[in-house]
């Protein structure tokens, strides 16, 4: 749709006016409980994440949380991909103990779900090891990224550039670290 386009270009707001648009039409049509009304707050919250209107995502991350938990059931994908970014949320806050339950809950949705293996699950492991960095938990945060990397090497290959980022936060860890292994 149009709104996705707008969001793809980088124009969020144009975006987030045809993400609202279109919520209304859905809530009218399909009623507050539905999975497309839940997809479109999820969207209207990226926008608003990247706006920087954090309180503001963050609501709406929580409304499409509910409802994709109601109709979905807690084991869902969606359910983990929308805690994601709830714990995204949390660390730009300043919030890692929030960010780190959120992404623990989605993880443990996503091995279920996705198998150990899908590059998704590496990417949560890897925000994991981010917060770890962050608190200075340097020898949990290297093995968090070293099992990201491990999956994304194993899923997209060793060329892929996933594989590059998950490298280089390895490379900041060990030089924080202090290790002469960088």
């Amino acid at each position: 749709n149009r709104a996705n386009v707008y969001f793809r270009q980088g124009h969020y707001m144009r975006a987030l006016a045809d993400y609202s648009r279109a919520l209304e039409i859905e809530k009218r049509t399909l009623g507050e409980e539905h999975v497309l009304v839940a997809k479109t707050k999820n969207n209207m919250g990226e926008a608003l994440r990247v706006e920087g209107k954090l309180e503001e995502a963050l609501q709406l991350y929580q409304e499409s949380l509910v409802v994709l938990i109601k109709v979905l059931g807690a084991s869902h994908v969606l359910v983990a991909n929308t805690k994601n970014n709830i714990a995204g949320i949390y660390l730009k806050q300043g919030k890692p103990e929030e960010a780190l339950q959120c992404y623990v809950e989605a993880l443990e949705v996503k091995h279920r779900a996705l198998g150990q293996d899908h590059a998704d699950v590496a990417n949560t492991i890897e925000n994991i090891g981010v917060i770890f960095a962050q608190q200075g938990k340097h020898d949990l945060s290297l093995s968090k990224l070293q099992e990201a990397l491990d999956i994304r090497i194993m899923a997209l290959g060793a060329d892929h550039v996933d594989v590059s980022s998950t490298q280089y936060k390895m490379a900041l860890v060990y030089e924080e670290k202090g290790d002469p292994k960088t």
